[in-house]
């Protein structure tokens, strides 16, 4: 059954969830395109899902909303009555219940493992399944004006985002993915993972969950985010699933919880999480200059992440000899953790 074990990743939340699969009641879902290691979609559901949470989090900050702007105003306004209150009750229970929960709380993540078919009807516990169906109610209910004011645009975005980051991976998939399981010392398990594509997924833009069984995980990636798109949808997409390659009881994150053990911890943050930002974004770095394609800043810097810290000159002084092959995991990651102690103490 659903169970959940949080931790704080920073930009990326992780969560593991354990799971009985779902049965096979519903139509499977349809992916736009399927790679060897992604299945991306641009599903209806879970993108209206996620405009109910923008929506909800908007109505309760007092900022600009969906259908209350622009074009959709006006195409909200030529609905039926029916529809256009239909829309604003969905938008009121997912700002009372819904938005102002993180996603790892039971308010989001549950209806994420609904719209991705990861649990049968029959297998939710008593306590979840009343908050499942509620918010299945008022997303049916709103599901009109969102496919007559936003559906088709949408889809058409995350489309386009699809289009992009898939002949990127046409290039670059096998060299990056082999890389990145060498130096995380996992393998790829539960391929092709699924990346669902929608238009906000709050502030950060993308998340990850992972999953147990089959061993894999589940993102959710912003077609609209600036930060994630071009090359850095490249990125992006091997550090949301570099979350399941860190994961529990992987390599590095044995190395560091031995070596924080041993020598302390002198990181105030999630320091597995940090890595994979360091490592995930040279590999790609690297790989970039290799064929030919120069100049690519990694999210670490573009985003100016851990950059008040020590973090960066710490990792810049130490994790490139293990990716040079001159120092093993474990080494290096003691190595870092002995920098960031003395840049601390400096």
């Amino acid at each position: 059954m659903p169970c959940l074990l949080r931790r704080a990743a920073g930009s990326a939340l992780a969560t593991i969830l354990c799971f009985t699969p779902a049965a096979a009641d519903s139509p499977p879902r349809e992916p736009v395109a399927v790679t060897e290691h992604f299945a991306f979609f641009s599903d209806f559901e879970t993108n209206l899902n996620d405009r109910l949470i923008a929506a909800g989090r908007a109505r309760r900050q007092g900022d600009p909303e969906s259908f209350h702007r622009g074009p959709e105003s006006a195409c909200l306004d030529q609905l039926p009555p029916s529809q256009r209150r239909a829309w604003n009750l969905a938008v009121d229970y997912y700002a009372e219940s819904v938005s102002p929960k993180k996603f790892v709380d039971g308010e989001q993540f549950l209806l994420r493992l609904d719209l991705a078919d990861m649990v049968a009807d029959d297998e939710w516990e008593p306590e979840e399944w009343p908050l499942v169906r509620i918010a299945r109610g008022f997303r049916q209910a709103a599901a009109p004006a969102y496919e007559t004011c936003r559906w088709q645009h949408q889809d058409q975005e995350n489309r386009r985002w699809i289009e992009a980051i898939t002949a990127l991976l046409a290039t670059h998939e096998e060299m990056l993915a082999g890389r990145l399981s060498e130096v995380y010392q996992t393998p790829w398990r539960g391929l092709p993972i699924p990346v669902d594509v929608v238009e906000t997924v709050s502030w950060a833009g993308a998340n990850t969950f992972l999953l147990r069984p089959p061993g894999s995980c589940h993102v959710l990636v912003s077609s609209s985010n600036p930060d994630y798109q071009g090359r850095a949808a490249l990125e992006m997409v091997f550090h949301e699933t570099g979350h399941y390659l860190t994961g529990r009881r992987t390599p590095l994150s044995t190395a560091l919880a031995a070596a924080t053990e041993r020598l302390g911890n002198p990181f105030h943050g999630d320091l597995k999480h940090a890595v994979n930002f360091y490592l995930t974004g040279e590999v790609v770095r690297r790989r970039l200059e290799e064929v030919g394609e120069p100049d690519y800043t990694p999210a670490l810097y573009a985003l100016g992440l851990y950059d008040r810290g020590t973090f960066r000159s710490s990792a810049e002084s130490t994790l490139p000899a293990y990716l040079d092959g001159e120092r093993t995991l474990d080494e290096v990651v003691e190595d870092l953790i002995e920098a960031l102690a003395a840049r601390s103490a400096g």
